[in-house]
């Protein structure tokens, strides 16, 4: 064991038992909470008490829910997904359909005139160029589900 002092958060100079205490404590929040600090180590389910509280779900965290729902593995959930969001770029230019969430599509935004409001050209027209633009329209599904069916 190296016999050199070791240093605190604040620089100062602890014991070193103090700093085994440290070490330890810090293997048993890894043990307990896993190597990332998830407080989490069975997949996410539909029930409400389960979701991320205000929390959007990461690409892993969907992938792990999506393979424990199919009961693949994450390797071919994750080829899945990527395969799914590919056909979707693919297929957008003539309306790509998800059932039940929405559709997405390509639309043409007509060329218009705009008056500037700040910077150099504040007050002068100027012309805005037609532009192609893609738009995610949610299906009435969705809207009811998660708006509550208003």
């Amino acid at each position: 064991m190296d016999r050199r002092p070791a240093l605190g958060r604040s620089g100062e100079r602890i014991r070193f038992w103090q700093a085994d205490l440290n070490f330890s404590l810090q293997n048993q929040w890894l043990q307990a909470f896993g190597r990332f600090g998830s407080f989490r180590s069975e997949p996410l389910t539909n029930r409400e008490e389960d979701t991320m509280a205000g929390k959007r779900m990461t690409k892993s965290q969907v992938v792990a829910h999506m393979a424990g729902k199919m009961g693949i593995s994450k390797k071919q959930a994750a080829l899945g997904m990527e395969e799914f969001v590919k056909l979707a770029y693919r297929e957008a230019k003539n309306s790509f359909m998800i059932p039940g969430l929405g559709k997405l599509e390509l639309k043409t935004r007509p060329a218009r005139s705009m008056i500037m409001r700040f910077g150099p050209k504040t007050g002068q027209t100027i012309q805005v160029p037609a532009k192609k633009v893609v738009k995610f329209r949610v299906a009435k599904a969705a809207k009811d589900s998660i708006l509550g069916g208003r």
